[in-house]
């Protein structure tokens, strides 16, 4: 008869770790061979002070060399140069690439940049956007004239810093790979070590990069190497049966006033919205959420032909403008007349401009609730309130508030505290006794 021994685990050599670090480390080389060639644009020429993109040839312009250095805070600036497809990068996506640091990875979110191809405003460039596409498949000899509007933040600011641009051929399939690594192998440490699901990933994950041919000096061999990867991945993490379906729509949340000045909000919300219309020219399947009437309202005035190309991909139900609010308002200190117009005012904005009936309070990020929202809400025809500001507190139960009503209430949580999100019933139209 077999002897059962129950003696705990222990991890004396640390390999549950150690197996993820590797996973991971070849998920770093990869990035380094995302891009396959390489060509410096050169000097660029520039110009102090702030303007719009139709003087971008006013004014006196200087050169700005790999030496120069620029930044001080709240400066604006332009920078231009005019940028000529080398004729080996034919055939290939060719991207104009963007750093601060030429020596080094960005470090830091002062420097702040909104790009213009040929006139026509592309997307913002800053520590999460490094580059924009110029051709999907180069002829070699095509030339684009680039125009960066530059700020520095006061907040970020750490000092002067240089500036350098690049022409870079990416490798498609390397680029695929890597961020179908990084996802799951990020997804993973959301587990605890000894989860089954963590486990399961990272055996996946290193069963994909042992496919990877990472030594040869033959190219076409590692890119088979990547293509059979990938082809596991999507086979074995991707396709595999899980528990539940996440859609993931994307979003941004942006502070009207918070560590700058309104201009800052306004060009904050043209870099942001260029970069989400961008990313929806790349990935037809994207989706997008946005709120708050007031940032459409500056994109409108600011930035007329984004605002259009964003009205159509509201019509092409590819962006959902919600919130009901003109901004994500405080509600403690503003009066109930000043609330009331919010919903008023902005649901007005989004019906007339959109054509859309906003059913959704977005107020994620204000400290504390007056006990007269319930009561506004549902007379607004406003069906959901979304918030993760609850996260910490015991109850949201106390006396019940004139005509009062039922909304669904999503509380949005982070990281392990997934158990929580599930949407519930909550009759928040019982303030707590102290302000929440």
């Amino acid at each position: 008869m077999p002897i059962h021994f129950d003696i705990p685990f222990v991890d004396k050599n640390n390999e549950r770790k150690m197996l993820a670090a590797r996973v991971k480390q070849i998920i770093d080389h990869l990035a380094g061979r995302i891009f396959i060639d390489r060509e410096s644009t050169g000097d660029f020429l520039f110009r102090d002070g702030q303007s719009d993109i139709s003087k971008i040839n006013d004014g006196e312009w200087t050169v700005f060399g790999k030496d120069d250095f620029w930044g001080y805070k709240e400066q604006y600036c332009w920078f231009k140069q005019t940028v000529t497809i080398p004729e080996r990068f034919a055939g290939k996506k060719v991207v104009y690439d963007i750093t601060p640091f030429p020596s080094f990875r960005w470090e830091n979110r002062a420097q702040q940049f909104i790009v213009f191809v040929n006139g026509k405003m592309v997307q913002g460039v800053d520590l999460n956007h490094t580059f924009i596409y110029l051709a999907d498949c180069a002829k070699g000899g095509e030339t684009f004239d680039i125009a960066l509007n530059a700020y520095c933040d006061d907040w970020e600011y750490r000092g002067p810093t240089q500036l350098a641009a690049a022409l870079k051929v990416m490798d498609e399939d390397v680029h695929s790979l890597y961020y179908d690594l990084m996802v799951p192998w990020e997804s993973a440490h959301l587990h605890n070590h000894e989860d089954l699901a963590r486990v399961d990933i990272i055996k996946h994950l290193n069963n994909a990069v042992n496919l990877l041919e990472l030594n040869t000096a033959d190219y076409a061999v590692f890119k088979d190497s990547v293509k059979k990867a990938a082809a596991y991945v999507q086979e074995n993490i991707y396709g595999a049966p899980c528990e539940a379906v996440v859609s993931a729509i994307g979003h941004t949340h942006i502070d009207t006033a918070w560590l700058w000045r309104l201009r800052q909000t306004r060009d904050k919300t043209g870099r942001s919205f260029a970069t989400v219309v961008n990313l929806m020219r790349e990935y037809k399947d994207y989706k997008f959420m946005s709120p708050q009437a007031q940032l459409y309202d500056f994109v409108k005035q600011d930035y007329p032909e984004l605002y259009e190309e964003i009205k159509q991909m509201i019509k092409e139900g590819r962006w959902e403008a919600e919130g009901s609010m003109w901004v994500e308002s405080d509600t403690n200190v503003v009066s109930g007349e000043s609330l009331v117009r919010q919903f008023l005012v902005g649901k007005r904005f989004f019906r007339d401009e959109f054509g859309v009936d906003n059913k959704i309070m977005w107020l994620p990020d204000v400290f504390g609730y007056s006990g007269a929202l319930p009561q506004i809400i549902k007379k607004a025809d406003i069906d959901y309130f979304m918030t993760p500001k609850f996260r910490g507190m015991n109850t949201i139960n106390s006396p019940l508030t004139p005509s009062c009503g039922r909304v669904l209430t999503e509380r949005r949580c982070f990281r392990t505290s997934f158990p929580a999100c599930v949407p519930t019933k909550k009759n928040v139209s019982r303030p707590p006794t102290t302000q929440i």
